[in-house]
């Protein structure tokens, strides 16, 4: 019973090992694309998403469908584009704001977003 908790142990240190340095590395990926906190961010959201796919499979060893996975994969992609074209913070929490605020769409909304 021992070995087998010192081998969890590792194990599980390895995987925050493993999980710290993908962030990191995401981090500076936003970085190197633009040194302002929108794409900072863009970095964190990435490597962080990354970090709970490896967690979440880990946890709960079921296969989704492949459609399943593409629609989440691109779920997760878009939500962090939003960073990634925002001009700063306020734009970014502003256009979150509005995807979640039915009141918000408007025609005006729309071209805007088309544009």
């Amino acid at each position: 019973m021992g070995a087998a908790k010192a081998e969890q142990a590792t194990l599980s240190s390895r995987a925050q090992l493993r999980d710290f340095f993908i962030i990191r590395t995401m981090f500076i990926s936003g970085i190197w694309h633009g040194a302002s906190a929108t794409f900072a961010i863009w970095g964190l959201w990435h490597g962080i998403m990354l970090m709970m796919q490896s967690l979440i499979k880990m946890i709960i060893p079921i296969k989704l469908p492949k459609i399943a996975s593409w629609v989440l994969t691109l779920e997760v992609v878009v939500w962090g584009w939003v960073w990634f074209r925002a001009t700063d913070l306020q734009n970014a929490l502003d256009v979150f704001k509005q995807a979640f605020d039915i009141n918000s769409l408007s025609n005006d909304t729309i071209t805007l977003s088309l544009s």
